[in-house]
């Protein structure tokens, strides 16, 4: 009578524990996956951090360009005596 019983128990442990191998692969593999998205996540920040980037979307999305030197003018404003600013 304890051996069926004995016999019942292992065959449920077995399949137990192969269930949770089951889960763990899966579990892997998901971990697997999540890391290559954030490795992916990482790389495109850099690249749209990257200055060359931020330059060319200033001037292909938003039409800035680069100001030269001989194009800026620089206003110093300074308070003078008497006028109260």
């Amino acid at each position: 009578m304890t051996i069926p019983v004995f016999l019942g128990i292992n065959t449920h442990q077995a399949n137990k524990c192969s269930e949770l191998y089951r889960e763990i692969e899966q579990l892997q593999k998901t971990q697997a996956e999540i890391v290559e998205k954030n490795r992916q996540a990482a790389a495109d920040v850099m690249e749209l951090l990257s200055t060359a980037k931020l330059d060319n979307d200033a001037r292909e999305k938003l039409g800035l360009v680069k100001m030269r030197p001989e194009n800026v003018l620089l206003v110093n404003i300074t308070e003078e005596k008497g006028h109260g600013w």
